[in-house]
């Protein structure tokens, strides 16, 4: 992906207020990152499946997680909680403030608070991941993944009649496909990553792959992926973490944790 690029995509997303401008600087570095490799990093356990991450996360191993959550950060957006406002400057700082129930202050930080999202969570669940004693999704070719092997839950979900269809199709274990047939999948320029248009282009959803291990504990191989929610027309964009398995190499993935 070329500089350019990136930056016409980052400024075509976000607005020129400071927290909009903070929240580009970091698109712009991320998506730099993320496309440069599909490198993987993988911890020196020898028992079961090690855990693993892209080379992105700029890990030499899980030792490092410490330093790299309390390392300064610039760009974390303004947070509110009972009439109190803070801005966290580390993603441990990040982590403990939305423990006491701090959120974004304002729609206008929520895109910066999402960022923090892929970046903090990611560490932290990484922190307590294990390795799985048996799995299925290391060798997933995203960009081909049949929709009806992907759960409901991925879809934008961008008002609230849409959040309880998507909810509903969740609950009854549905797929992206059962939820949307209108639905197409292809490879995206980042590695380790799909795109996913929905309902005939109206919406889009990007699935990055950040790291594989047992994050729920169950011995099962999850598959960890930031998923970016938005709107063809608009600037609606809502960022998740989530941890996916399967059972068999056949089956349909589902959601085991969600942040």
């Amino acid at each position: 992906m070329r500089a350019g690029s990136v930056e016409l995509a980052a400024s075509t997303m976000f607005g020129t207020d400071r927290t909009r401008e903070a929240t580009k600087r970091w698109t712009v570095c991320a998506i730099a990152l993320l496309a440069c490799s599909d490198a993987r990093q993988v911890s020196s356990s020898s028992a079961g499946l090690p855990v693993q991450w892209v080379d992105s996360l700029a890990l030499r191993s899980l030792a490092d997680i410490d330093a790299r959550l309390t390392a300064h950060y610039d760009y974390f957006g303004t947070l509110a909680h009972a009439g109190t406002r803070a801005i966290p400057t580390t993603c441990k700082e990040w982590l403990e403030l939305h423990a006491q129930g701090y959120a974004a202050a304002g729609s206008s930080e929520a895109r910066a608070d999402d960022a923090a999202i892929a970046r903090c969570v990611t560490l932290e669940w990484l922190r307590s991941a294990r390795a799985a004693q048996r799995g299925w999704v290391r060798d997933i070719h995203w960009g081909e993944l049949p929709l009806s092997q992907l759960p409901a839950a991925l879809a934008t979900t961008e008002s609230p009649e849409r959040e309880h269809a998507v909810l509903a199709a969740s609950a009854a274990q549905r797929s992206l496909q059962d939820l949307d047939g209108s639905a197409r999948i292809r490879r995206s320029p980042i590695a380790n990553s799909c795109e996913i248009t929905e309902r005939d282009n109206q919406s889009n959803i990007l699935l990055r792959v950040e790291a594989w291990g047992d994050f729920n504990g169950d011995g099962l191989d999850d598959v960890l992926a930031t998923i970016i929610n938005s709107r063809t027309q608009g600037d609606y964009q809502r960022t998740r973490l989530l941890a996916l398995t399967r059972s068999a190499a056949d089956q349909k993935l589902r959601v085991v944790r969600e942040r």
